[in-house]
């Protein structure tokens, strides 16, 4: 996996600070969000000293995580509600503990899952079954509750990651996945 570098202009304070547009902020979050692994250096101050207001400029380097191995899954039914948890010993993911639920689907299918936690703030994440990411999620449920809702872009068997947004929580969630149509 080749990393990719960009390098962005910006302003440097007392601490590295990087200042760019909504749209390069966007952009940038987008990227930590899809599972990119990011790394900031300092390339050039222009000959100021260190801790001077000044400009700068930076390059982000973007290196892909390796690929995830999913492991043990479990079987989810559309219309089924189901209560798991998450504990030290469950897998590690991007973000933090996971377990990992599976399902078929037919290309167009419309589908909505749902976890929710009063333990840790929830993160969903599907995948196809060669592990590319197609939706995520971290709070467009209530209360800091995860709600994903995506269309199936061919005919085959998916993975539902069910984790937790911040490495180290632990605790009870449901799951639910539910087909709420076609197209």
């Amino acid at each position: 996996m080749n990393p990719s570098v960009w390098n962005i202009f910006g302003l440097r304070k007392h601490d590295p600070q990087v200042w760019m547009s909504l749209a390069a902020f966007l952009a940038f979050w987008a990227m930590l969000l899809a599972g990119v692994n990011l790394s900031v250096r300092e390339l050039d101050d222009f000959g100021e000293s260190f801790g001077e207001p000044t400009s700068c400029l930076f390059a982000v380097q973007t290196t892909p995580y390796p690929p995830l191995q999913i492991g043990r899954s479990v079987a989810l039914a559309a219309g089924q509600a189901v209560a798991g948890s998450l504990e030290p010993g469950h897998p590690i993911g991007q973000h933090g503990y996971y377990d990992a639920w599976t399902f078929s689907a037919h290309e167009g299918e419309r589908f909505v899952v749902r976890m929710d936690s009063g333990d840790f703030d929830s993160y969903l994440q599907v995948l196809k079954d060669d592990g590319t990411q197609i939706a995520f999620d971290d709070d467009s449920g209530t209360n800091y509750n995860a709600r994903v809702g995506f269309l199936a872009p061919e005919t085959g068997q998916y993975t539902i990651l069910a984790a937790s947004l911040i490495r180290d929580e632990i605790g009870q969630y449901v799951i639910q996945l539910e087909r709420v149509g076609v197209g």
